[in-house]
């Protein structure tokens, strides 16, 4: 089914992205593979019922809500978060995530 093409083009998109004897990754064969991984992905939102593209404005509406969140935390921490380890960052985004689910 159509989740079912999901998983095929992530799988080869996997694919092309594993390294090939230490070769320099095929940016043509990425952008070709993660073309088809969106595609399919669109098509799962519609077989669903879903607007792909409300869906993928209100990620990106939370994805700010969550780095400005993310921010003011880190700040209130003296932490630098363009400096900041990826535990740090991690934990900072989790956090964010916690906090604006309330």
């Amino acid at each position: 089914g159509v989740r079912a093409k999901l998983d095929e083009e992530l799988a080869e998109f996997d694919a092309e992205r594993a390294p090939h004897d230490g070769a320099a990754v095929d940016t043509q064969g990425l952008h070709e593979e993660l073309g088809d991984v969106l595609f399919s992905t669109v098509n799962l939102a519609r077989h669903l019922g879903l607007d792909p593209e409300a869906a993928l404005r209100d990620a990106n509406r939370r994805f700010e809500a969550r780095f400005r969140h993310m921010e003011a935390q880190a700040a209130g921490q003296g932490v630098d978060v363009h400096n900041a380890d990826l535990d740090t960052l991690n934990a900072l985004w989790e956090q964010a995530k916690r906090d604006l689910a309330r």
